[in-house]
Parts: structure tokens; C-alpha cells; sequence
């Protein structure tokens, strides 16, 4: 028979009596039932899926571009055609258009030939440090508190 861990408790004298056949049956019985639970969750280990497998169905492809550029979307025409009118805009732009007068309102609806003249900031002149005109008070002792 196999030396169990209470033969080896006993005499090693951390037990105070040596163990009985019936504690014998019942620790193998123990073991017996412990290695076919560990050998059923290990099949069940083995059965499932692993993240770390590849998957079985496709996966589908990753976005190389994005569908809506949003503010990083070109300007949708470029600086020569926009005075160029279509069938859909007022007739009266139209035929103003044709006889040569500048109608050219643009892409934003407002001259776009003239630029408009803004004041930099940076022309502007230093408003300063806003403690810069600062100057202390002179000091005046207060009257001296009675003792």
C-alpha cells in the first residue's frame, strides 16, 4: 500500500494517533474522485474555444478610409469655377452673368475676389500690463491700541 500523508503526519508525531483503514479508504477515495473531476474539467478546458485561436468565420476587413472626412474634406471647387452659374440659380443672376456685370457671390455667397481688411492683432498696440500705472500708499502708522 502507498504511504498517505496521515502515515507520514503520525510519524512524524504532528498526530497523535496513527491513522485507521477506513480513513485510508476514504483519503484514496478522495484522490480517485479529485483526478476525474480535474480530468473532466480538463476535456472541458479542451473543448472550448480559446481567444487565442484564430476565429473560425471571416472577419470583416478594417475601415482604411474613413466614410465622412468631416473638416478634413478639400474644397469641394476650386477657385476657377466658382462664378460659374447653373440652370437652378436665379435667372436674373444668370443673365447679369452673361452680359458681363460681376454677380460672383462664390461658394460662400459674398464677393470672393476682394478680400476683406481686417485688423491684425498684431498691429494693435500692447494694452499693457494692467498694473503697470500702480503705485503704493504711503504708509500711515495707525493709532496705538491702549494697554
Amino acid at each position: 500500500m502507498e504511504k498517505v500523508a496521515q502515515w507520514h503526519q503520525w510519524l512524524r508525531h504532528t498526530r497523535e494517533f496513527a491513522p485507521s483503514a477506513k480513513e485510508q479508504q476514504m483519503d484514496v477515495t478522495r484522490r480517485l474522485r479529485t483526478t476525474e473531476l480535474a480530468a473532466i474539467a480538463d476535456q472541458k478546458w479542451k473543448d472550448s474555444e480559446s481567444f487565442l485561436d484564430a476565429p473560425a468565420k471571416q472577419q470583416p476587413e478594417p475601415a482604411l478610409q474613413v466614410k465622412d472626412p468631416g473638416g478634413h474634406a478639400g474644397q469641394t471647387e476650386p477657385e476657377s469655377k466658382q462664378g460659374v452659374r447653373n440652370a437652378v440659380e436665379d435667372m436674373d443672376k444668370i443673365l447679369a452673368a452673361a452680359e458681363g456685370k460681376r454677380v460672383d457671390e462664390g461658394r460662400f455667397r459674398g464677393p470672393t475676389k476682394e478680400k476683406l481688411k481686417e485688423e491684425s492683432p498684431w498691429g494693435k498696440p500692447a494694452r499693457g500690463n494692467p498694473d503697470e500705472n500702480y503705485a503704493p500708499k504711503p504708509w500711515t502708522p495707525g493709532a496705538a491700541a491702549r494697554r
